[in-house]
């Protein structure tokens, strides 16, 4: 804190040394520019921060919310091996073992759930 108070002072002077006629005058508004410009920067390097750490935690949740699960190759080899699927678009993806193209969709289907009957024993 003193040491840039320090260099605050010293720009001023060195700029009101400039208009020696002046020189109160020129010490204040370089300074008041100075802390004025500081304020502006500090508000923008900030904001640009936050963004930055907004789009790294929309990173992270867009990577929580990829689905991997680990499917069988159709093929004789029966391979089985990790791959992302999504709910939304078909994936397409070469088997690890026979490099042959597979084609991974994912069926959503809603199923009625009943209650169970219950029948009386009548032994």
């Amino acid at each position: 804190m003193l040491r840039s108070l320090s260099i605050t002072a010293l720009v001023s002077t060195l700029f009101a040394l400039l208009f020696p006629a002046h020189w109160i005058i020129v010490f204040a508004l370089v300074t008041v520019l100075q802390i004025l410009f500081f304020l502006l920067f500090n508000t923008i390097y900030g904001n640009y921060i936050l963004l930055q750490a907004e789009n790294t935690r929309l990173e992270q949740i867009k990577e929580l919310a990829k689905n991997n699960t680990i499917l069988e190759c159709p093929c004789s080899e029966k391979f089985r091996q990790q791959v992302e699927v999504s709910l939304d678009k078909d994936r397409i993806y070469d088997c690890g073992k026979c490099k042959k193209p597979i084609k991974a969709s994912v069926f959503v289907k809603n199923v009625l759930v009943t209650e169970p009957l219950l029948f009386n024993d009548r032994s």
